[in-house]
């Protein structure tokens, strides 16, 4: 597989990704009290990233 041309969007990317994540950790530090109830603040959120991508369909090069 050969790497991507624009490398220099893909660390772009990825550090966004990165920084949404960790402001998403840190907003549900805040609301949520226990461990147990973390795990329940957050699905909704990764249920809605996980359905994002299915709808988005498979990556075609051109």
């Amino acid at each position: 597989m050969a790497p991507p041309a624009t490398t220099v969007l893909v660390l772009v990317a990825l550090a966004r990704g990165t920084a949404v994540f960790a402001l998403l950790a840190a907003l549900a530090a805040a609301v949520t009290r226990t461990m147990e109830m973390a795990q329940v603040t957050t699905l909704p959120v990764l249920l809605i990233n996980r359905l994002h991508i299915g709808m988005r369909g498979p990556f075609r090069a051109h």
